[in-house]
């Protein structure tokens, strides 16, 4: 507000008509307005009056088809305030790093956005410099010019910039869930199974046969202690609430759990308790072949069918097997 007449700047001007900024500033780079204060910064800013008549028409139309009662109210109602896929408070901690190094990567290209003595060459300059400051790495102005604009548009004319929401990916990862509380004496009680699960390779993300080994010794842990009186229910739930805190990898909740464990444990016992019986239906075959070059070391290359094995041991042009080298 200047001397009693709403001014308004050209970002605000090119978010309700749709337009770029850089195209309102070229439409009112000849006509005089005022200044003010935007997120900080001193911005050029017209009263609606100012505007040329073009402009003024395409904003009344627009203020009428969307229900405003007037330019001003449409100029001056921001939409509704963005929220993200994921709560902010429910965000994994990378993903929060990596939207509070964004959030100071476009905090000058942001804040000059309505300074009409910054051309566009010099904000993408500022932009691109400060963007490879944070992140180590450059980007071209074509992704730069999105990133501006989706944090922008999330912005709704807020000039809530030190929100972090906005700088968050489309789908941020989810903080890992607390693993559920049990007693110390259940803990206790499955120690051995602690340390199977401490035996893997990666413990957090096991094989498929660490997996297998690993409801192998529960069930067989299961039936010696219903075999010694234990009650079975009690028992079960035990083992469940066991796996649920100390191997999340095998279900993804509870309830899937429950269901894996009553089925795994039915095929079992079906199977004279057979290891075999716990592998998964949808395991892939790891003798599936595909098709690779040998090089006999001799007159040229030929081909031959070679397993997974083979391709594993082998590095392409590097490796030898049985005197030939692979090639992928």
């Amino acid at each position: 507000m200047i001397g009693g007449t709403a001014h308004f700047t050209a970002l605000q001007i090119a978010r309700a008509t749709g337009r770029t900024r850089w195209s309102i500033m070229r439409a009112l780079s000849n006509i005089r307005g005022g200044t003010a204060i935007v997120a900080g910064n001193q911005a050029q800013c017209w009263p609606i009056v100012a505007l040329p008549s073009g402009l003024r028409t395409e904003l009344e139309t627009i203020s009428k088809t969307r229900g405003f009662r007037s330019v001003e109210h449409l100029l001056t109602s921001p939409g509704d305030l963005w929220k993200p896929a994921v709560p902010l408070a429910q965000v994994a901690a990378h993903c929060l790093e990596k939207a509070v190094k964004l959030q100071r990567a476009l905090r000058r290209a942001l804040a000059l956005q309505n300074d009409l003595s910054v051309s566009s060459a010099e904000l993408e300059a500022i932009g691109l410099a400060d963007y490879q400051t944070e992140f180590g790495h450059a980007i071209t102005a074509r992704y730069l010019r999105e990133l501006i604009k989706r944090t922008v548009e999330r912005d709704s004319g807020f000039c809530a910039f030190d929100r972090l929401e906005l700088y968050l990916d489309e789908t941020p990862a989810r903080k890992q869930s607390t693993k559920p509380r049990i007693s110390l004496s259940i803990q206790s009680e499955f120690q051995e199974l602690r340390e199977v699960i401490n035996g893997f390779k990666n413990p957090t993300q096991p094989t498929a046969e660490e997996r297998e080994y690993l409801w192998l010794r529960t069930f067989e842990i299961y039936d010696e202690k219903v075999d010694a009186g234990a009650p079975g229910k009690k028992t079960r739930l035990a083992l469940r609430a066991f796996l649920i805190r100390n191997a999340p990898f095998l279900a993804e909740n509870a309830e899937a759990l429950r269901v894996s464990f009553k089925r795994k444990h039915s095929r079992w016992l079906q199977q004279e308790r057979t290891p075999a019986a716990l592998k998964d239906a949808a395991a892939p075959s790891i003798r599936k072949s595909s098709r690779a070059r040998i090089d006999d070391g001799r007159s040229g290359q030929i081909d031959c069918s070679c397993s997974f094995q083979l391709r594993r041991m082998c590095q392409p042009g590097l490796a030898r097997v049985g005197g030939a080298k692979c090639f992928e």
